[in-house]
């Protein structure tokens, strides 16, 4: 006997990754998203914050559970020991995730982090924008500037 679903009830619904990267939204029948999660895709009813404009979420699907869940995606707190700083010295960061690195300033360029403190300085002076990028978490940008 097939169930009889509801097609003309529309609700929220986010498709999501692997990852559990929120990945777009739906305004649909609650039918259609329950024939798609029973084909196997990815999507779970509810609010995954889905920006029109960026085409981001500041929420993700946490998959560490029994069942997949949405969530507020953590914001970093990090902060420079020195955000100022002489050339050839080193900042610490404490705490950094296994994350990408992006560093844009007289000196440019990207470094992947393991995960842990993250030492870093320039031989150049400047300011230099540092940007992380470690999902689940919310890309962050510190400044960090090197005196001569």
């Amino acid at each position: 006997m097939t169930e009889k679903r509801d097609y003309i009830t529309p609700a929220e619904a986010v498709p999501y990754d692997e990852t559990g990267r929120i990945v777009g939204y739906r305004f649909q029948g609650v039918g259609f998203t329950e024939d798609e999660q029973e084909r196997g895709i990815r999507i779970l009813f509810g609010d995954g914050g889905w920006c029109m404009q960026t085409f981001t979420s500041r929420r993700y699907v946490d998959l560490s559970g029994a069942e997949p869940v949405i969530q507020d995606r953590p914001e970093f707190e990090g902060r420079f020991d020195r955000p100022i700083l002489p050339a050839g010295e080193e900042a610490t960061l404490p705490g950094v995730p296994a994350c990408t690195i992006t560093f844009a300033g007289p000196v440019s360029g990207t470094h992947e982090h393991e995960g842990g403190d993250l030492k870093i300085g320039f031989t150049v002076p400047g300011t230099y924008a540092i940007l992380f990028e470690a999902f689940p978490v919310l890309p962050a940008a510190l400044t960090l500037t090197v005196t001569d």
